[in-house]
């Protein structure tokens, strides 16, 4: 990481580990893995979390909510997302918008990895609570 005078810095992706959930009874059902890039604790940074995220062929991210909005902005693959119970087709370029609290679940069912990149309005993704279909509440 290379600071900048003014406390900017520049980070590369391959510096980062790639993250899986913790929950076995969830690793189950997804298979998503992510790597957080800017937010604190690795990348000081103030109401901004961003990171990739990757769902592999015939992979799902399943259904959920949290109260913060996130964004997510497809880099490859196909797929589709689901925001409070409609679909939406998404490929390569697609920027999703998925407001607060809203239920969302996405399918990769492309020929490759579905990979995205996410960002929410926190100081980390730690903060973050997940509500899952089984009511469960759990941070990543």
């Amino acid at each position: 990481m290379q600071s900048e005078n003014r406390g900017g810095y520049v980070i590369h992706e391959s510096d980062f580990p790639w993250q899986e959930l913790a929950d076995p009874a969830l690793r189950a059902q997804s298979s998503i893995r992510w790597k957080t890039l800017v937010g604190a604790g690795g990348t000081p940074t103030l109401r901004l979390t961003f990171g990739l995220a990757e769902i592999p062929v015939g992979g799902t991210w399943v259904l959920h909510h949290h109260a913060p909005p996130d964004l997510y902005f497809i880099l490859s693959g196909e797929g589709r997302t689901e925001i409070d119970g409609v679909a939406h087709t998404v490929r390569t370029g697609t920027v999703l918008y998925i407001p607060g609290n809203s239920q969302h679940v996405t399918f990769n069912s492309g020929m490759e990895p579905l990979r995205f990149a996410y960002a929410f309005p926190t100081d980390t993704i730690e903060e973050i609570e997940y509500r899952f279909a089984d009511g469960a509440l759990r941070t990543l």
